[in-house]
């Protein structure tokens, strides 16, 4: 063992670490400086939280939007069949329309019922907040 110096040896390369090595080539040469070309500018870049929260105002904005058009319809609604309503009441006290006294409780209790109905369900399912409800629900 006088002249035997030996020298560690790299242990002989697998064609899976060729492969690795290919793919960092190619990544450090194509990809990376593709992305460094089309990359903004650190004050132009937008966190993936703040996307979803310009997502989530979008569509609040967009929610009361619906809201509102759907509240107004069905005020529109109540207003007509509220006014239909009373023209038949008074056409039928003028004798003008002549109806049965039984038939206009039905109508008259009939309208009524409807419209409380349109109402609760506007109420309930228009102007309710899911977010908001689960969190005041405990």
């Amino acid at each position: 063992m006088v002249g035997a110096s030996e020298e560690p040896t790299e242990p002989a390369a697998t064609p899976k670490d060729a492969k690795i090595s290919s793919e960092q080539e190619l990544l450090a040469s194509v990809v990376l400086p593709i992305q460094e070309e089309f990359a903004l500018p650190a004050e132009q870049r937008v966190s993936a939280e703040e996307l979803d929260r310009q997502a989530d105002r979008d569509e609040r904005k967009e929610l009361r939007r619906l809201r509102i058009f759907y509240a107004k319809s069905l005020m529109v609604l109540l207003v007509g069949q509220m006014i239909f309503m009373n023209i038949v009441l008074i056409f039928t006290g003028l004798n003008v329309m002549h109806i049965n006294g039984s038939t206009m409780n039905f109508y008259l209790t009939g309208t009524l019922g409807e419209i409380f109905g349109i109402v609760t369900v506007a109420v309930k399912f228009l102007f309710s907040d899911k977010r908001f409800l689960a969190k005041h629900d405990s």
